[in-house]
Parts: structure tokens; C-alpha cells; sequence
């Protein structure tokens, strides 16, 4: 029979033995993925990217060449009720979309969301001091609204 003292003795070493080895395993763990060579592979640091413009995130996003960015984008933020007049109009009268190409020009250099908001408050200026029917009245325009939610969407 073994007596009450020993039986203690044996019950802390036995949790200590397995103290010890939880902490082996753990160890182990720990140093197994660290012997990961993925892991040790060196990721760029976030001051070490260069910041993306909107017109690479658009051409990236819908998958177009850089010389298609001005077409493509003028067609997606076009109010939807005014795509078939303004590809008509485009081509009869360029210059009445002068403003909304400038702005896609000018979108296609900026880098975040405050750039873009500069942009669409010049934009929104610029059609309420050369108000026109078709502009104002008809909205034959970019949508302001669709440009900032792509932006978002590409940018933020």
C-alpha cells in the first residue's frame, strides 16, 4: 500500500511532467511554423507600395487596355437612362460632354477618395454655372453618385 504522502509526491510530479510536456508541445508548434519558408519570406511594407490610381484599379477591375479607360469609364457613370442619347450626341457634338471627359481625365490621376471628392465638387460647379436643358434638366451627364461609388469601390 502506498502511503498518502508518496501518492502526493507522484500526483505533483505527474502534473508537472505534464506541464513540462504541453509546454514542449507547444514549443514546437511555435517553432515549426516558423520554419515555415513561406513565412520568412519578406512582405512589403505598406510605405513601400505605391499608391494606386483610379484608372489602373478601373482598367485592372474590367480588364482594359489604358486606352480604353476615358470611353469605358464615361459609359459607366453615365446616368443609365442617358447612355443611348449621350453615344449619339458624343458623336454628333463632342464638345457638350467637354466637363465630363475632363473629369474622367482628372479621376484617372487620383489616389484616393478625397482626390475624387475634390474632382466631383469642381464637377457639380461647373454644371451649375453652364447649366444646359440636356445637362441640368435631362441629365444627359455623368452621375456624380456612380462616379463616387466606383471610386469607392475601386479605391476605398
Amino acid at each position: 500500500m502506498v502511503c498518502p504522502e508518496n501518492r502526493r509526491a507522484r500526483n505533483s510530479a505527474d502534473k508537472s511532467d505534464d506541464q513540462i510536456s504541453v509546454a514542449r508541445l507547444s514549443l514546437r508548434r511555435r517553432t515549426s511554423l516558423n520554419d515555415d519558408p513561406a513565412a520568412n519570406v519578406e512582405q512589403p511594407r505598406p510605405e513601400d507600395r505605391r499608391p494606386v490610381t483610379f484608372q489602373e484599379a478601373f482598367c485592372a477591375r474590367y480588364r482594359c487596355p489604358a486606352a480604353q479607360f476615358p470611353d469605358r469609364a464615361f459609359r459607366r457613370c453615365l446616368y443609365p437612362h442617358a447612355v443611348p442619347l449621350a453615344l449619339v450626341l458624343r458623336r454628333l457634338a463632342p464638345a457638350f460632354f467637354r466637363e465630363d471627359l475632363q473629369l474622367i481625365q482628372q479621376l484617372g490621376l487620383d489616389q484616393d477618395l478625397e482626390e475624387v471628392d475634390a474632382a466631383l465638387s469642381d464637377f457639380q460647379y461647373v454644371n451649375r454655372a453652364r447649366r444646359h436643358w440636356l445637362r441640368t434638366g435631362l441629365k444627359i451627364r455623368l452621375s456624380g453618385r456612380r462616379v463616387r461609388e466606383l471610386a469607392a469601390d475601386l479605391l476605398g
